[in-house]
């Protein structure tokens, strides 16, 4: 996909997140993990500050504040698209599913409690409202958390400082196919070039932080607090070639500073005048603009910097800034204020535009770029400037039915690169040990193997191929109640010239068997696997399941773990269970990427899901008596 084209779109606004806390942690599936006191409250060292999490997501004020029009001119007024509402399903904006009823809310779900970084997002229905009452949008593809960032804080505007460790940041990416258009003339001129440049599809890329900050207001209501962060991102045309998670463009990634992260790049044209289109809206650090006394800092989401600047670093080390390369974040913040939270918005979500002048284009195109702030350069592309990019990051299957296949795209600053051929991956797993099962990355050689099927071919395009060398897995106890292990892919080998998606290469790596436990609060875990596959066990029904052996374990230590959805419908007990079998067997028989699918963690295997709903269609037509 591409946003980083023209005509786009940039919106901004508040997102709401409440997922469960209790499976953060591998020794809660336990049944014996003691989750409450003696009073029934949860114990906050093991459940956590949100046993009641829903796994929903949804945005709240989200509107366009900003755009760029085909000849790459900015655009903040004049034109009815410039304060649409951009809008996901919520309790505040319900929209319409086209069958008499409103599209489910979306849902978050973390790949496993060992590897929570790779969050996934489902049913992320967008629409964008325009004030006549002229609408379009649609379905995203699943996007996938990349870019994981924990240290984006820094102390002051002036001074780097301590970094507050558990604030997260990350970027996903997708696509909405086959967007319904509005059917009448909308009144917006911008909204014509974006169709006509758009056709069926649309980019979309969205930034996320600051969930949790109180931004020195007290403005966000006790006990929510953690539930609303900002939300920036941009829409724009996808590029022929392009995939929902893949970009024909270049990435620039951290070498030293505290909180600086990844930042996209692309160029475009218009007649003879290039442009080149970066996107920094994660990768300058945010301020911290007071500690207070209970350790919780202001965070206002004002960058570090009020201006960097763009250009390359050339073969001899040397930086050379472009001629239109100084930027400015300051035009572009939006003081955002509302009894949820207050921050500051990017009406152009850090994505600047800057034209090429005479030779600049010639040294982009052969330069690492990168980005320099107070004289330093901070953020800068490997030096050969390939970027090897995953379309998915994440996937599940049983063992005895692995056979991942994922596409893989590899660009050289910014265009397809033909016959290369890419390091290959070693598998690591978890190994737990001791009284609390503390973990430490290992290899697990003879279990998984995942190998490339070639060379690129002329398109840039290649595939992994990740396979089972077992049929069986050989649980460690603390993974037996999950019934799956947790696989991750890093490179054999570090090359300060290349940079996978995710994978950055030209800091120190700390090798993955030194790394300490990552649970609590995920410190050390190997944030840079570009790939990372949840493998189950294989697992054959019974003949004839039954509701105490074979059903209630498992829909009774979902009732125990999400103890959010067992207010609404407590699955473990058997005559609700029963009194709802059809509504259960009907959720758990959607597509997985359905955001009602059930269960809302996606962590229960195939197998064992298609044993509980056929139990289900089968118990409801039952009399109330049998089981």
């Amino acid at each position: 996909m591409s946003y980083l084209d023209f005509p786009r779109l940039h919106f901004s606004g508040l997102l709401y997140n409440y997922p469960n806390t209790i499976n953060n942690a591998t020794v809660n599936f336990d049944p014996e993990t003691k989750l409450t006191d003696s009073n029934g409250a949860y114990i906050y060292d093991v459940a956590s500050w949100a046993p009641l999490g829903s796994g929903q997501i949804y945005f709240q004020d989200c509107v366009i504040r900003g755009a760029v029009d085909n000849q790459g001119r900015w655009i903040d007024t004049g034109d009815a698209l410039i304060g649409a509402e951009f809008n996901t399903p919520s309790p505040f904006t319900p929209i319409p599913n086209g069958k008499d009823g409103t599209f489910d809310i979306p849902k978050m779900v973390n790949l496993d409690p060992d590897w929570d970084d790779r969050t996934e997002f489902y049913g992320m229905q967008l629409q964008v409202a325009l004030p006549g009452g002229a609408t379009f949008g649609g379905e995203m593809s699943v996007p996938q958390v990349r870019e994981m960032s924990y240290d984006r804080f820094a102390l002051n505007q002036t001074q780097k400082g301590e970094i507050h460790p558990y604030q997260q940041a990350g970027i996903l990416l997708g696509v909405i196919e086959n967007v319904q258009w509005p059917v009448a003339d909308s009144g917006s001129p911008l909204l014509q070039q974006f169709m006509q440049a758009c056709g069926t599809s649309v980019a979309v890329e969205m930034t996320m932080d600051l969930c949790w900050s109180r931004n020195g207001t007290e403005a966000s209501i006790a006990g929510r607090r953690y539930l609303y962060g900002r939300v920036y991102g941009t829409l724009g045309p996808v590029r022929a070639g392009e995939g929902p998670q893949t970009i024909f463009g270049r990435r620039l990634q951290q070498l030293r500073g505290l909180g600086w992260s990844a930042a996209y790049a692309a160029t475009s044209k218009v007649g003879s005048q290039a442009f080149l289109n970066i996107d920094l809206g994660m990768a300058t650090p945010v301020a911290v603009q007071s500690w207070r006394t209970d350790g919780d800092p202001a965070i206002s989401g004002v960058t570090i910097v009020d201006s960097v600047t763009v250009g390359v670093v050339d073969g001899t080390g040397s930086f050379r800034p472009f001629s239109n390369g100084k930027v400015s974040f300051a035009p572009y913040q939006y003081q955002y204020e509302s009894d949820a939270k207050n921050c500051i918005l990017l009406t152009n979500s850090g994505v600047f535009t800057i034209p090429l002048a005479t030779g600049d284009a010639a040294l982009a195109a052969t330069g690492a770029l990168a980005l320099q702030a107070n004289g330093e350069v901070v953020v800068r592309e490997a030096s050969f400037g390939i970027w090897i990019q995953f379309e998915s990051v994440v996937a599940r299957a049983e063992i005895d039915k692995l056979n991942v296949n994922v596409d893989v795209l590899v660009t050289q600053r910014g265009n397809p690169s033909p016959g290369y051929q890419i390091p290959g991956l070693n598998a690591w797993t978890w190994q737990y040990s001791g009284p609390n099962d503390s973990t430490k990355a290992v290899l697990a050689p003879g279990i998984v193997t995942a190998s490339y099927t070639g060379a690129t071919n002329t398109r840039g395009r290649t595939r992994l191929e990740i396979r089972a060398l077992k049929n069986r897995l050989e649980l460690q106890r603390a993974r037996i109640p999950l019934d799956s292990q947790m696989f991750f892919f890093l490179p054999a080998a570090n090359d300060p010239s290349i940079s996978y998606g995710d994978y950055v290469v030209d800091r120190p790596h700390i090798p993955p068997n030194e790394i300490p436990p990552p649970d609590p609060p995920l410190a050390g875990a190997p944030l840079d696997a570009p790939v990372s596959v949840l493998v189950w066990q294989a697992f054959t029904p019974p003949d004839k399941p039954d509701w105490h052996k074979d059903i209630l374990p498992i829909l009774g230590g979902y009732s125990r773990l999400y103890p959010g959805m067992r207010e609404k419908l407590d699955i473990g007990d058997r005559a609700t269970a029963k009194g709802s079998s059809l509504g259960i067997a009907a959720r758990m028989n959607l597509p997985v990427d359905d955001p009602a699918y059930m269960p809302v963690t996606r962590d229960l295997s195939p197998a064992k899901v298609k044993m509980v709903a056929d139990f289900m269609t089968q118990w409801a037509q039952q009399p109330s008596g049998n089981s």
